[in-house]
């Protein structure tokens, strides 16, 4: 019978380890360290990135006749004005444990239940740990044992998405796809993670953005050194289909490459066809499916 209970000091080192066997094979993840995990857990590092918009965060963790099968995280979670809601921002157990991971759902949905906190959502995209992507936040659909646990639980899915990546070649800069475009790059540093963007205005309106960061900075593993994560890209509606977003994209893989990033990787809502085809006519091929979860009334704009 798995049972759930509150995380203790000695849970450390069997869940970093049953972390990085869940993560295993997954693109976009590398092993943490057991000093990341702890810095992630308590949250009292910088390196951590934790935003104060997690509050009240608390971990569960499921065992089975003595044994640690997986852990969730908790918290609430508000965005700008909305209402706060419960965020289950990662649930992590050993391959193929259908009842730990339906353990561990339910209990964090209870446990965020108790706090008042009506609406609650899971693996919500942007929400990642820096120690590890884990798909950004969200769920890898071949995950199939965490993905039962919360359907069993009573969760949805929603915002699906595709992972994808590329290896950037060398790749020259196209025209700016009109005259009074103008490009500026800037750099900014939240959370420990340098984000660096390319955007283009018209008219001083800025009406195009992508922005990327070097993976070395959310993970510490050598292999993250060579990796590289668009975090952002956007057209106003009114400049879309002129070449502006790829042009800024382009730059910005030029750009990773030149940083000695061997691999570029983003996501891409599965239902966006015309941005699916950009990142297809630069290279860029699915490399897994990914989703979040939700519960109870409403879908919040997590985007």
């Amino acid at each position: 019978m798995v049972r759930v209970r509150m995380f203790e000091e000695w849970d450390f080192e069997p869940l970093v380890r049953i972390l990085n066997e869940c993560c295993s094979g997954l693109p976009l993840v590398w092993p943490a360290t057991l000093d990341e995990f702890r810095e992630a857990v308590s949250g009292d590092a910088a390196r951590s990135g934790a935003p104060p918009l997690f509050e009240d965060a608390r971990f569960l963790v499921a065992e089975e006749g003595g044994a640690v099968l997986g852990f969730a995280h908790t918290c609430r979670w508000q965005r700008e004005e909305s209402a706060p809601f419960g965020l289950i921002r990662c649930l992590v157990a050993l391959p193929r444990s259908d009842a730990a991971s339906e353990a561990l759902a339910s209990a964090a949905l209870d446990d965020l239940r108790q706090r008042g906190l009506e609406s609650v959502a899971a693996c919500v995209w942007a929400t990642g740990y820096p120690w590890y992507q884990m798909g950004d936040g969200s769920c890898f659909e071949s995950q199939q044992h965490l993905v039962n646990g919360f359907l069993a639980a009573g969760f949805r899915r929603v915002v699906p998405e595709v992972l994808m990546g590329v290896e950037p070649a060398a790749t020259a800069a196209s025209p700016a796809p009109q005259q009074e475009l103008e490009v500026h790059h800037r750099e900014s540093v939240q959370d420990g993670t340098t984000f660096r963007r390319w955007e283009a205005f018209v008219g001083g309106d800025r009406v195009a953005e992508v922005v990327w960061f070097p993976c070395s900075e959310r993970a510490r593993h050598p292999s993250a050194r060579q990796a590289a994560y668009v975090w952002w890209v956007h057209t106003e509606p009114d400049y879309r289909r002129r070449g502006i977003a790829r042009y800024l994209l382009v730059a910005a893989l030029n750009e990773a490459r030149d940083h000695g990033c061997r691999e570029v990787f983003l996501h891409a809502d599965t239902h966006n066809q015309a941005a699916r085809s950009l990142y297809r006519s630069l290279g860029f091929r699915v490399l897994a499916h990914c989703t979040s979860f939700a519960h109870g009334p409403g879908e919040p704009d997590w985007r």
